[in-house]
């Protein structure tokens, strides 16, 4: 990264220290006021303002450069880049001195883990290169490797993500597609000597039915094109781009690069190399969008929950007041009183999260009706898709030496073709019916969750401010509330599903589909693509049933008895694992659920939890004399200034994030 482009990411870091100053202030005002159950909320809020970094993922099909420009913008020679296949795995760069590598181990089928280990760096490619000899479907032990270096880059808080090609293997596809989730921005990489495939503008469409609307295009090998021919190539490809780029944004989001010059350039020190490469122009407009847009949302987040704590806490002081200026039998008192009160919150706290359970049940029932209907559909177009497909690659029976080679190339050919079909019609199937009937759903589970949440912690505060004697206000009473009580930094209002599960349901369903078109792909692989046997058998039966006075060739025949197999197989395979696969990524979407179920039972216990808390550390003041109570009293109003001071602070970062 250049200097020039420093300013922005240490705008961002002053803005971010500056926040972080508030966040200690507030975590020392609530150990004051012994709210210490919301204490947690903020500091797991000051860890992910703190640690959290920018991701930037780089996808693209094998062979496009992606390593190529990683190097290039890292300005070192960290990733391997070879002529063939090579990334296995995730390999996450970044900051880090002295240099080092960690790898990451998978969880084995019993659960257990392999702890991390430091591996040396000039041994990087045993471990994320895959071996010419290594099958296609070769399925790595490591989950990831972390590289961490000394580089400019990701000192200002960016981690750039390599990932395994799309499209040269189903399997290490997967793990990329996987990955999209945890990611800030995207970098979509093709090749300038071939423009957006069909699969690569499909890879594309899928990412943003996902949810990623703004996508960084980066059109490599653009020094191979010729000059006279580079405005052309530019306008034909942001043209085959123009429906995956916000309007108007055409020159922030589409770039033209040379990768191998700008690597070049910044290893010679040849800076007009480096900035003819068009690399240069990529970073600037990706740090704009790092420090500017995404660093902006993740401050404005973290003000609003802050501010909502505040207003929480500044109620909490006169209802504290209360309690310790009541005499301490008294407290007592109306404390025992109120233990029926406390019962029946546990009680509402049960049927709240046998409320979630039910849904997810009932939900999961629906899915799967949703899901048998759709693989039935699937099954049956399978055989249509086939007899209208047209063979790009004709078998020649000139050479008969040759025709294993040429029909398991049909073959080949045909399965690929099928699976693009299969996975293009799941993301319509998604877009257009799976996702808005799970949406629906789910907003009507947010209101209900909402209304009782909104019923629950009024029944809290009206007991709390009965034990205090003073009369009950309540700055937040909804399903937010439990959120925060339960120590998640952000609001349900803003994706409130994707903030509990970190994704959307429809990326695991997403997932569960690729993972059944590997399936299919296995199985065509063993019965029909690998063995030369079989392909040997398919022509022997349609050279010996040949009559020379047919007027249709014999290539003819052997297509149609390729598609008559491939279509009896892929339509068998998919009737057969239906119901396998719908219960797969149906199990998968309501395990997400749960993690909705957890964060609201945990919200619900801390505010019962928080009431008793509160009421303890009171009767523990009331018992060390009446003289600790004054003191304790002044303390509480002393703390109230200093949240209203806090939250002025507050609104000058909110005003300053302005200027990002």
């Amino acid at each position: 990264m250049t200097a020039t482009n420093q300013p922005s990411y240490e705008s961002f870091r002053n803005k971010r220290n500056n926040l972080l100053s508030v966040i200690d202030e507030q975590i020392k005002l609530l150990s004051t006021l012994g709210i210490d159950t919301r204490k947690p909320t903020i500091q797991n809020l000051k860890n992910h303002v703190s640690k959290d970094a920018f991701s930037v993922l780089v996808l693209g099909e094998f062979k496009v450069g992606k390593s190529t420009l990683i190097n290039g913008l890292l300005g070192q020679e960290i990733l391997p880049a070879f002529a063939l296949p090579c990334t296995a795995i995730i390999n996450e760069i970044k900051w880090g001195d002295p240099p080092r590598a960690i790898i990451h181990y998978k969880q084995s089928e019993d659960g257990t883990q392999q702890q991390p280990e430091e591996i040396p760096l000039d041994r990087l490619e045993e471990y994320v290169v895959i071996r010419p000899e290594e099958s296609d479907n070769y399925v790595s032990p490591y989950e990831k490797v972390e590289i961490f270096w000394p580089l400019e880059l990701c000192h200002n808080g960016v981690e750039i993500i390599d990932s395994p090609g799309l499209s040269e293997s189903v399997i290490r596809e997967q793990i990329t597609l996987s990955y999209l989730p945890k990611v800030d921005a995207i970098l979509f990489v093709f090749s300038c000597e071939k423009i957006l495939s069909i699969y690569e503008l499909n890879i594309i469409q899928n990412i943003k039915n996902l949810g990623y609307e703004d996508i960084f295009f980066v059109g490599n090998r653009f020094n191979s094109v010729r000059k006279r021919e580079r405005e052309g190539v530019k306008t034909f490809a942001i043209n085959k781009l123009s429906p995956y780029i916000l309007p108007g944004k055409e020159a922030e989001r589409a770039f033209f690069v040379s990768a191998v010059d700008a690597l070049d350039g910044r290893l010679e020190g040849d800076k007009d190399l480096v900035i003819n490469s068009g690399v240069p122009d990529l970073e600037t407009k990706l740090e704009k969008f790092l420090a500017s847009d995404r660093g902006k949302i993740k401050l404005t987040r973290a003000v609003k929950i802050l501010k909502e704590s505040i207003q929480v806490a500044q109620e909490d002081i006169p209802k504290i007041e209360g309690m310790l200026q009541t005499k301490l039998e008294e407290l007592k008192e109306r404390y025992d009183r109120a233990q029926e009160s406390l019962e029946n919150l546990e009680v509402q706290r049960q049927q709240i999260v046998t409320r979630i359970t039910l849904f997810s049940k009932d939900l999961k029932i629906l899915i799967l009706d949703q899901g048998n209907g759709f693989y039935h559909q699937l099954a049956e177009q399978i055989t249509p898709w086939i007899e209208e497909y047209q063979f790009k690659n004709q078998i020649k029976v000139i050479n008969p030496l040759r025709i294993n080679e040429f029909v398991k190339e049909n073959i080949e050919e045909l399965v690929e073709y099928l699976k693009e079909r299969i996975e293009a019609e799941f993301i319509s199937w998604q877009k257009e019916q799976l996702q808005p009937f799970i949406n629906e759903r789910l907003e009507v589970l947010k209101e209900d969750l909402n209304t009782r949440a909104s019923q629950f912690i009024r029944e809290v505060e009206k007991l709390r401010a009965q034990l205090a004697s003073v009369e009950p206000s309540i700055a937040v009473a909804n399903l937010e509330r439990l959120f925060y009580s339960a120590g998640i930094s952000t609001t349900y209002n803003i994706e409130w599903v994707k903030a509990v599960f970190g994704f959307t349901p429809i990326k695991v369903a997403t997932s569960a589909v690729l993972g059944a078109i590997i399936g299919y792909s296995l199985l065509l692989g063993l019965t029909i693509i690998d063995p030369i046997v079989v392909v040997g058998i398919l022509v022997a039966s349609v050279i010996t049933s040949f009559d020379p006075g047919e007027v249709e060739p014999v290539e003819t025949k052997i297509q149609q008895r390729i598609k008559q197999n491939t279509s009896q197989q892929f339509s068998e395979t998919i009737s057969n694992s239906r119901a396998e696969q719908v219960e797969r990524f149906a199990t998968d979407i309501i395990k997400q659920l749960s993690k909705v179920t957890d964060v609201v039972d945990r919200g619900l216990v801390n505010e019962i939890q928080g009431l008793k808390d509160q009421v303890t550390s009171v009767i523990r003041e009331k018992n060390k004399g009446e003289a600790n109570v004054e003191e304790k009293v002044e303390q509480l109003k002393t703390a109230s200034n200093e949240l209203k001071n806090l939250e002025g602070k507050l609104d000058d970062i909110m005003i300053s994030l302005d200027q990002l």
